[in-house]
């Protein structure tokens, strides 16, 4: 079933067709949305409203979403018995689908070192956001994946909290960026099995970390 936020398509009169394009520099899909609605667009409208501010998403299959805008609605109204014709074209935020799960996986740091298992049920790398609170100040916290090692050189104070945002590239310690102190590498995941390495110094600072991802697709 085809969905944008609460709004469902019916299933027996719409059909997709998904482009892979590149706009602004980025590759994007171009999905094209066409639909015999038996209602009033309007629930659709709002819907659509909703998807354009970023506050609803849209779903080709159950469990996975693209996030994007707009490009163009032609509606065709009073169409005999009611119906309306919609042709939808929405240009995605990048060329991803994700799932609308969140896995999330916490490990007790108490030796500088915490390892995870790890599954990307996608078929593309997904990104890792990472969220430490240490007991004692940390001055180094290192991820280590199968491609990559991410290295931040940073005072995160007793009690404080750091947030590695892998999706939009961004580090925050107690709510302050400090994106300008990270390498260019960000940490994630490959498609299946992954160990995942998390380390602190010093290595006596006990600490909490939690991974958290979506699987991703193209």
């Amino acid at each position: 079933m085809i969905t944008i936020g609460d709004f469902s398509f019916p299933e027996r009169t719409t059909i997709a067709q998904v482009s892979v394009i590149e706009a602004k520099s980025k590759v994007r899909k171009e999905i094209r949305i066409q639909s015999m609605l038996k209602e009033s667009p309007e629930a659709l409208q709002r819907a659509i409203e909703a998807f354009d501010r970023g506050d609803a998403s849209l779903s080709l299959q159950a469990g996975r979403y693209y996030m994007g805008r707009r490009r163009e609605l032609l509606a065709t109204s009073n169409l005999p018995g009611g119906a309306t014709w919609v042709d939808f074209l929405v240009l995605t935020r990048d060329r991803y689908e994700r799932s609308e799960a969140i896995h999330a996986h916490l490990v007790e740091i108490t030796t500088g070192r915490g390892d995870f298992s790890l599954f990307n049920l996608g078929n593309w790398t997904a990104p890792l956001c990472a969220v430490l609170r240490p007991s004692q100040a940390v001055e180094r916290f290192e991820i280590t994946t199968a491609s990559e090692v991410f290295a931040l050189e940073e005072t995160i104070p007793a009690g404080g909290e750091l947030i590695v945002d892998s999706d939009a590239r961004q580090v925050y310690v107690n709510g302050e960026n400090r994106r300008a102190s990270a390498g260019l590498s960000f940490p994630h995941l490959i498609q299946g099995a992954n160990v995942v390495a998390v380390q602190t110094l010093p290595a006596e600072a006990a600490a909490t970390c939690t991974l958290q991802y979506r699987d991703r697709w193209v």
